[in-house]
């Protein structure tokens, strides 16, 4: 996790896939991504649905919230960057030279489970389609970036935006009656 949390136990189904898919790969990568929960046509869905895996075979949990298995609750790792390829660290590079090096690992190196294991959609240039499509399967926000930045680790940048599509808001409610006795 970012906070360096090992997620393996959480996420058997993806740690398996993932490992499956890099078997043949002998140099060291590092690859950035995140973990999403997945709706009933195995498309990215809210973080509530990624919810009901976390805490999956963590011994001693105790939640009041139901905890859902893989089959029931798929999730996915989804890969968005490449930081290290072999002895390369890839950080101070464009994202476009990243990306291309991202893309040809998939491309070398298909992932046997293609549902669990996936490279991000990305539009370069023009968002407008990558935008209509994540308002039209409900997607939480994209993320926007500038193809020229490099990777800073531990660090936001305004080169990379997280712009939000979720039209939800938080409120407290608060209500007074007189007692009745």
């Amino acid at each position: 996790s970012r906070n360096g949390n090992d997620k393996t136990a959480q996420f058997p189904d993806i740690a398996d896939a993932i490992g499956a898919w890099l078997r043949k790969v002998t140099a060291p990568l590092v690859i950035d991504g995140e973990i999403v929960g997945l709706d009933e046509e195995m498309r990215p869905a809210g973080f509530q649905r990624l919810q009901h895996r976390i805490h999956v075979t963590v011994p001693g949990f105790n939640s009041r919230k139901q905890i859902l298995p893989p089959d029931q609750q798929p999730a996915a790792f989804i890969a968005f960057d490449l930081l290290r390829d072999g002895d390369d660290d890839l950080r101070n590079l464009p994202l476009t030279e990243r990306r291309k090096r991202l893309e040809a690992l998939f491309a070398k190196h298909k992932p046997p489970v293609s549902d669990l294991v996936r490279l991000t959609p990305q539009s370069a240039g023009d968002g407008n389609a990558l935008m209509k499509l994540a308002r039209e399967e409900n997607w939480e926000g994209l993320m926007v970036k500038l193809a020229r930045s490099p990777y800073r680790t531990a660090k936001r940048s305004p080169e990379w935006m997280k712009v939000k599509l979720t039209k939800q808001d938080e409120f407290v409610v608060v209500g007074w009656t007189d007692p009745g006795g």
